[in-house]
């Protein structure tokens, strides 16, 4: 009965304020005149001057409502002013504004809006020009371009964190990906560069980071990350591998020997490593002739160089050239510490190359010009002394060798002695 009642009493202000109350089958309609319900509403209020009022709250008030339902809806009057609704649910409400009221602020063409205040709106950093973007850059020559000031850059990952890492399995890294071409497989990974923390001992101390360059090679076979390879690796001392996860020097070339190497400019190959690190050179003195009359090797004055090694794998090439004259036959001789490497006679001794121009014959005018190239293998450390010297076949005046000067001439030409070392 009380149902009734209030039905009639409803229908009754309807009418008394000339509003009309039709209902059907799809829903009701509320109007100034005869109207039909929206077939796609349960409620229609229709109306060309007047409006629906929804109830008004503060927010503190709407907060309060117990158990709202699903998508009720009200007006906040006080800041953040605005429509809300509950998007969540009665046990668990989750309110959000369709209108945050009345925004202020102004704005430049391109830039993209943030809100600079409560309610007010204003440029960001972010650009766009419809072709290109930029972050902190207003003119961005590429589809996006980053910064336009020194230190601009990206940041990725946090400062204070630990990269995700609990303390134990694989190196934690952080990653910029570049997707690979849809072949066989899709959602590959074509290349990677990739900052990976070394170091992880001990996850409270500040950690090394090292660089790693990764590229795909063929046709992919899996998702992800399972067709790269690992081509550089910048070590966090420094050092730089290619070919190598583990550098130990500056530039550490891996790869195969004899096969893998370096391509210069003219498409050279270099496949071994053998770099001049260290040049000596000696010569006699000018206008200084020494005559030799002995079997026993004699010291050519001034042919002497001690030199350290730099390493324990370092080669010397060694080039002689003796000049002056002699009468009959003689030998030019490599000494290291006292003992001999290599004589000019002997031809046959590993990495020797010994050419003579002499004249034998009891004449004291045939001139004598003895060329020697060496490669010595010390294998050591420690100081090396090289000399040369030089025998006569017979002993006697009448077996004479002069050095630097053709006996009767007043022309002298020095000898020389010079040492190349290189490290291999």
């Amino acid at each position: 009965m009380k149902n009734k009642g209030f039905l009639a009493a409803s229908m009754l202000i309807f009418m008394l304020t000339g509003f009309q109350w039709a209902s059907g089958q799809n829903g009701v309609a509320i109007a100034a005149s005869t109207a039909t319900a929206d077939p796609s509403a349960m409620l229609d209020v229709q109306s060309t001057t007047k409006g629906a009022l929804v109830p008004r709250m503060t927010n503190a008030q709407r907060a309060a409502i117990s158990s709202p339902a699903t998508a009720l809806l009200v007006f906040c009057t006080d800041a953040p002013s605005g429509y809300y609704y509950n998007s969540g649910t009665s046990a668990s409400p989750v309110w959000v504004i369709l209108s945050a009221g009345a925004l202020t602020g102004t704005g430049t063409a391109n830039y993209h809006a943030k809100w600079t205040a409560s309610g007010v709106l204003g440029n960001s950093i972010i650009y766009d020009d419809g072709t290109n973007s930029g972050i902190g850059n207003y003119s961005p020559a590429q589809k996006l371009q980053i910064g336009a000031e020194n230190n601009d850059g990206i940041l990725i990952g946090n400062y204070n964190d630990q990269l995700g890492w609990s303390g134990t399995g694989t190196a934690p890294q952080y990653s910029i990906r570049f997707a690979g071409f849809r072949d066989v497989v899709s959602n590959f990974v074509g290349a990677k560069i990739a900052g990976i923390r070394t170091n992880v001992c001990c996850s409270g101390l500040s950690q090394g980071m090292e660089l790693s360059f990764q590229t795909s090679e063929g046709t992919a076979t899996a998702a992800g990350d399972a067709n790269l390879v690992e081509r550089m690796r910048i070590g966090n001392g420094g050092n730089v591998g290619i070919g190598v996860s583990t550098p130990l020097a500056k530039l550490h070339v891996g790869g195969t020997a004899g096969t893998d190497g370096i391509m210069f400019p003219d498409n050279s190959l270099q496949k071994y490593a053998s770099t001049l690190i260290a040049s000596y050179f000696a010569i006699t003195a000018p206008g200084t002739v020494q005559t030799i009359a002995s079997t026993t090797p004699t010291l050519v004055t001034g042919l002497a160089i001690t030199l350290t090694p730099h390493s324990a794998t370092s080669k010397f090439l060694i080039m002689v050239t003796i000049n002056g004259s002699t009468n009959y036959v003689c030998s030019s001789l490599i000494y290291r510490n006292g003992s001999k490497v290599l004589s000019q006679a002997n031809t046959n001794e590993a990495g020797s190359n010994a050419t003579t121009y002499t004249t034998g014959g009891n004449n004291n005018s045939y001139m004598l010009q003895q060329i020697i190239n060496y490669m010595d293998a010390p294998a050591t450390t420690s100081a090396i002394t090289y000399d040369i010297r030089v025998a006569s076949a017979w002993a006697g005046t009448a077996y004479t060798t002069i050095v630097n000067s053709r006996s009767g001439s007043d022309m002298t030409t020095p000898s020389t002695l010079t040492i190349l070392e290189f490290q291999q």
